[in-house]
């Protein structure tokens, strides 16, 4: 076990009518191994990528950039960016950009199947520096969110896992942030940033050893917290459908 034990294991039975997309209050739901294209979608003579949006919402993703050498791409059902342009900043537009900004007000909910490596990994954001959720912040245990441009740097009970992981963000009501890996509890803490919305349209985004090593497996994102059986059934088929398990 990790962390602190959420008590929302509850195996990998679920029903396979549930869809996520059912949910209030989606705002993006990009799914693994669904919706995935390569096209050239700018008319510049090379293969964009882009993940169709399942929540109803048509919020999709899209990698787009004038040199092929700065084009992410699909593998295994997963998107991986490009490891050009580190460093020179001309790598940026091949990141994953939702074709609308999601503004999360107060409370929201955002579950992503990722592969990381901890080297101050910024997950999701803006692609400004004003709004992101962060891994590696200081440390390979820190963790940072920033929203409108004020920023809570927290340390996790431990690092967060380099292998394939579903993480769960959530900000709460009460003030607080929580930070959960494969349903066990790994960070919750006060923060200050509640007045500020989180502004969500690149992922992922970053420094060196980002780019090389990260793969995005999918992505939900909610304008509210969930609960109950709601988050059980939301995670569970997550788990399933990437072939993990509940710490």
């Amino acid at each position: 076990m990790l962390g602190l034990g959420s008590g929302l294991s509850m195996g990998n039975a679920l029903d396979s009518e549930f869809l996520i997309s059912s949910v209030s209050d989606i705002e993006v739901w990009l799914k693994f191994n669904t919706g995935q294209t390569t096209t050239d979608s700018d008319s510049d003579g090379d293969a964009d990528t882009q993940w169709a949006d399942q929540s109803g919402n048509g919020n999709n993703a899209t990698s787009s950039h004038n040199n092929d050498a700065h084009e992410g791409s699909f593998s295994g059902g997963a998107w991986t960016p490009s490891s050009a342009g580190l460093g020179t900043g001309s790598g940026i537009l091949a990141f994953l950009a939702l074709d609308s900004t999601v503004s999360l007000a107060d409370d929201f909910t955002v579950i992503m199947v990722l592969t990381q490596d901890n080297t101050s990994d910024t997950l999701i954001g803006d692609g400004t520096g004003s709004n992101l959720i962060r891994f590696g912040q200081g440390s390979t245990s820190g963790f940072r969110i920033k929203a409108g441009g004020l920023a809570d740097d927290i340390a996790m009970t431990q690092a967060a896992s380099t292998d394939k992981a579903m993480f769960r963000f959530t900000r709460d009501g009460s003030d607080n942030i929580s930070v959960h890996q494969n349903q066990t509890t790994v960070l919750i803490a006060p923060e200050t940033t509640t007045a500020n919305a989180l502004a969500i349209s690149k992922m992922p985004h970053g420094s060196s050893g980002l780019l090389a090593a990260e793969y995005v497996y999918e992505v939900a994102i909610f304008n509210k917290v969930l609960t109950g059986s709601e988050l059980v059934s939301v995670e569970v088929d997550i788990l399933d459908r990437n072939s993990l398990s509940a710490d």
